[in-house]
């Protein structure tokens, strides 16, 4: 045996391991918080028919968690894309077709479509709508043109929107496509990921499309859904899957004010899963004179500090050299690029020296008044240690680095996607 077989053979055992682990070991799939209310909504796919035994944030047990096991009661947003490009095989585009009628037949009553076809842009045909009627129609007048297809395109744009959604239904993504024009690259694969959305892919292959087909796999494995080869599987199986055994169950809890920490599920058959809480601690509560305790504390320890170096100045007598300190916005050599990922030819530049403000309104550094989603002020890039850092302006949209919230100033790494309203740009310094 030959050491590129055995290594083939070590890889595929490897990947059915831990594909086995993770399909042994529950699974949060989507967190959806109201902070405000200090409401959270988790959805789990449990082991099997596990059921969930208790609730607990940090060490608290939650006992008046509500959880929805009908599939039926459950609210889903389900994204349906379709590739109408001529790159899509004559065969497979009746079968592809029966598989959307199946869906739309299959769904739920707190079921809600978007159906979209795509070329190097997601085309909205009708959204979040619960008609078979209209589904029906838009997908009996499905033309097939030749067009440049770029499937990567079209799920930024679906995951952009779906992540601006207030509310608590459970999203997801079908895609039935022949793969697109070109395979994405792992960090934009990986982007793909941010936003917690399980992506199912259902390929349709042709002679030449096999190494998209397995990104399409892939990528659908990653963010934890299934995948199909339409000249494989039935479409009244795939649409009974998606109906009854890929609908998660719904835990939804209220937190008090005085509890914090991570919110960790027990199952009935001893699993466990647990994921961060997006809900803020709750403020200090103030003392009888209206302070918090921290704030006095905090006054004790700087005034003893204060003493201290006080007492170290008056001592020392030989003058000592002094570090010079970093400070927040420093002026580097550096310079900012800001590259629209949907709009490859819109690039933004400026040198990074103090703090680059970024926004709408037109007295910013780096003005960006083509979309309304973007605030006057959005955020703001700045140095220190000679490195980019970000920091939110108190945007109405948010600002994102990999999908995550900023929520205080983090370390942006060259390469990030930062993603402001609807917007998402690849950032670099150099």
């Amino acid at each position: 045996m030959n050491c590129k077989r055995l290594f083939s053979i070590l890889f595929a055992a490897l990947v059915v391991t831990l594909t086995a682990r993770a399909a042994s070991e529950p699974q949060i799939l989507q967190t959806r918080p109201d902070i405000d209310a200090r409401k959270v909504t988790l959805y789990v796919r449990p082991v099997g028919g596990a059921t969930v035994e208790s609730v607990r944030v940090g060490e608290t047990e939650i006992g008046d968690a509500a959880i929805t096991k009908d599939p039926g009661k459950t609210s889903l947003v389900t994204w349906l894309l379709f590739d109408n490009s001529t790159a899509m095989p004559e065969a497979a585009r009746e079968k592809a077709e029966n598989l959307l009628l199946m869906l739309l037949g299959e769904k739920g009553r707190g079921e809600v479509h978007t159906f979209c076809t795509f070329s190097d842009r997601l085309q909205v045909k009708l959204r979040d709508s619960g008609s078979f009627t209209e589904l029906k129609a838009q997908i009996d007048a499905l033309e097939y043109v030749e067009q440049k297809t770029s499937l990567i395109h079209a799920l930024r744009e679906a995951l952009t929107e779906e992540a601006a959604r207030t509310g608590t239904a459970f999203a997801r993504i079908v895609v039935i496509s022949a793969g697109g024009d070109a395979v994405p690259s792992a960090r934009e694969t990986r982007a793909l990921q941010a936003d917690n959305i399980p992506v199912y892919t259902i390929g349709c292959p042709t002679e030449s499309n096999a190494d998209a087909l397995r990104w399409m796999y892939d990528l659908s494995r990653r963010t934890r859904a299934r995948s199909w080869d339409i000249d494989q599987a039935g479409a009244a199986d795939i649409a009974n899957i998606m109906r009854w055994e890929e609908i998660p169950l719904r835990v939804s809890l209220t937190l008090p004010e005085s509890v914090s920490g991570d919110i960790a599920l027990t199952f009935s058959d001893g699993t466990s899963a647990s994921v961060a809480n997006p809900i803020p601690d709750a403020p200090p509560e103030p003392d009888a004179d209206g302070v918090p305790a921290w704030e006095i504390a905090l006054c004790v320890l700087l005034i003893a500090a204060l003493g201290i170096v006080g007492a170290v100045v008056f001592r020392t007598r030989r003058p000592r050299a002094r570090k010079k300190a970093v400070s927040v916005g420093e002026n580097t050599s550096l310079t900012l690029f800001l590259r629209d990922t949907e709009h490859l030819d819109r690039e933004f530049s400026a040198p990074l020296r103090g703090r680059v403000t970024i926004g709408r309104g037109a007295d910013n550094v780096i003005v960006l008044d083509y979309d309304q989603s973007i605030s006057r002020t959005h955020c703001e890039i700045f140095a220190q240690n000679n490195a980019p850092w970000i920091q939110d302006s108190d945007s109405s949209g948010g600002t994102y680095v990999n999908g995550e919230r900023v929520t205080d100033p983090v370390a942006l790494p060259n390469g990030a996607i930062v993603r402001m309203g609807h917007v998402s740009y690849e950032v670099e310094a150099r």
